[in-house]
């Protein structure tokens, strides 16, 4: 019996830190914009793509060529993105590959990692992004 409580405390512990990281790793990355630097290492900082993410962890960005914007969460260090919804103006090939690859690593549920001024989502691509706002 000892061993189960001993079990169960334990578990309660470690997802309650789970929660604590989400929630930590939600409030260092809200209210900041992000820009694009690398799409799987390779420079695409000249496409302009951004993101931000604002209450309650809505998710507005810039593709290159497009606005996207959706519901997120963070989740066991992922990054659960639900209801994107984007406008649809016709890119040239090298912005369309890198707005895809952006949408692609979104709908993957990513996970996140965060420095002082860089973020990285890691799923059907790396994503590179650095902070632009203070």
């Amino acid at each position: 019996m000892r061993a189960k409580q001993v079990f169960a405390m334990a578990m309660v512990l470690a997802l309650s830190g789970c929660a604590s990281t989400d929630e930590q790793l939600a409030d260092a990355a809200k209210y900041h914009d992000w820009q694009l630097m690398s799409v799987d290492g390779e420079d695409v900082r000249h496409h302009q793509a951004s993101l931000s993410f604002i209450d309650a962890l809505q998710l507005n960005g810039f593709s290159g060529c497009n606005d996207f914007f959706a519901a997120s969460n963070i989740r066991e260090q992922r990054l659960e993105v639900t209801n994107l919804g984007m406008t649809y103006k016709q890119c040239n090939a090298a912005l369309t590959g890198t707005e895809q690859a952006l949408l692609a690593t979104l709908k993957s549920a990513p996970i996140v990692r965060l420095g002082e001024r860089q973020m990285t989502l890691s799923g059907e691509h790396v994503l590179t992004f650095k902070r632009t706002t203070p």
